[in-house]
């Protein structure tokens, strides 16, 4: 072996012995990377803390004053239905019972039933201010105009005025799409 030869075999050792230590140091960068991702605050969650937050949405308090409560903002809670299927199902059912329970309350005030005031114009008032802020939790209680025609758009025949603003109803019949024919 000439002395070209041992140069190689020894640059060759050398390159294998790099590579191998560049190996090492790309996977213990590559598992600090790993543990960063880990470190951060760590999260409020708890079973307990959750259960507080299902009851106080089960009874029909607001959600932000649910988290309120339990010491944690809305957005906390929103991320931990993002990360916990099991608990965001269990978050969306704590709603609508608390949705059904204002529901209730409704009733019995409106019932004269041990929620009412008693004076029936309050106790209106108060059912009113209930369904409206159920209108604002769930669209199943807002305000809606279900103008349905089959699929068929709709014309207005008749107009009992000129003047729309004066007209106290507007005639609208379906038309009939006979293209298709």
């Amino acid at each position: 072996m000439d002395d070209n030869d041992q140069k190689k075999d020894g640059r060759g050792k050398a390159q294998k012995v790099l590579a191998a230590n560049g190996r090492d140091l790309m996977a213990k960068i590559a598992e600090e990377v790993r543990t960063m991702r880990k470190m951060g605050r760590p999260t409020k969650f708890t079973p307990e803390i959750a259960e507080d937050l299902l009851l106080y949405l089960r009874s029909g308090l607001a959600f932000e004053d649910a988290c309120r409560e339990i010491g944690v903002s809305d957005q906390t809670v929103r991320d931990w239905c993002k990360v916990r299927e099991e608990f965001a199902v269990e978050f969306e059912a704590a709603r609508e019972l608390g949705m059904e329970s204002l529901e209730s309350r409704m009733i019995n005030i409106q019932s004269g039933g041990s929620l009412s005031t008693g004076d029936r114009a309050r106790d209106r008032d108060l059912v009113k201010l209930l369904i409206w802020i159920m209108s604002k939790r769930n669209n199943r209680y807002a305000d809606r105009l279900d103008i349905t025609s089959g699929g068929k758009p709709f014309q207005i025949v008749h107009l009992p005025d000129d003047d729309i603003l004066d007209a106290d109803f507007v005639e609208v019949a379906a038309i009939e799409d006979n293209s298709q024919e």
